[in-house]
């Protein structure tokens, strides 16, 4: 049998559950939120996990996330910045299997301004 591309699709989506308003502007210690989505396609059951960075420095880690060929998942998560300034790299990491190296990434940038 011919066996069709192996690949895993990992997206966010905003609070909504659309690809669009994504946290843009954060009172430093907020919480800002997004969904956050894995779906299988690599013809065999798969653990995942995904971590959460602003600027470099890991924030969170969701895992073990174990989907079979053709699972998906979607989670809600939420995450604070607590260094204020303009242009903040937010970075989600998807890891496949248990070699800890990441196999797909997404980002999006956000300013964090401090509390009046």
């Amino acid at each position: 049998p011919n066996e069709s591309e192996k690949f895993t699709e990992f997206y966010i989506l905003g609070p909504e559950g659309k690809a669009e308003n994504y946290p843009e502007v954060l009172v430093q210690g907020e919480e800002a939120k997004l969904i956050v989505g894995i779906v299988n396609h690599e013809h065999e059951a798969m653990n995942y996990g995904v971590d959460v960075s602003i600027d470099g420095e890991k924030i969170l880690e969701v895992g073990p996330i174990t989907l079979a060929n053709a699972g998906e998942w979607e989670q809600d998560i939420s995450f604070t910045s607590t260094r204020i300034g303009n242009r903040q790299e937010v970075r989600l990491s998807l890891h496949k299997g248990m070699t800890g190296e990441v196999y797909r990434e997404v980002h999006f940038w956000i300013d964090v301004v401090a509390p009046k």
